[in-house]
């Protein structure tokens, strides 16, 4: 059952519904989990981080795409277009 249950939340729809029904902890856990896992994707090991470091990267990344001054729309059609590719 719990394999299960981890095939069904990598499913992005399902985690969105998910974690609507989670505590802010708990989300953001998984928030931190998921930028880990894109960190690793892009060649950076990020395991001996803490949970702040993380967060403190999350802002500065988000401070550096709004100084590009793309829209979010255009930033996340582009990041899925080269998760697409990979």
């Amino acid at each position: 059952m719990k394999t299960f249950a981890n095939y069904l939340l990598r499913k992005q729809w399902i985690l969105c519904i998910v974690m609507r029904f989670l505590s802010v902890e708990k989300q953001e856990r998984i928030v931190i989990a998921k930028f880990r896992a894109e960190l690793a994707f892009f060649g950076y090991d990020a395991s001996d981080m803490t949970d702040d470091e993380i967060k403190e990267a999350m802002v500065k990344v988000g401070e550096m795409i709004s100084k590009i001054g793309f829209t979010t729309e255009e930033i996340t059609d582009a990041m899925r277009a080269m998760a697409n590719c990979a």
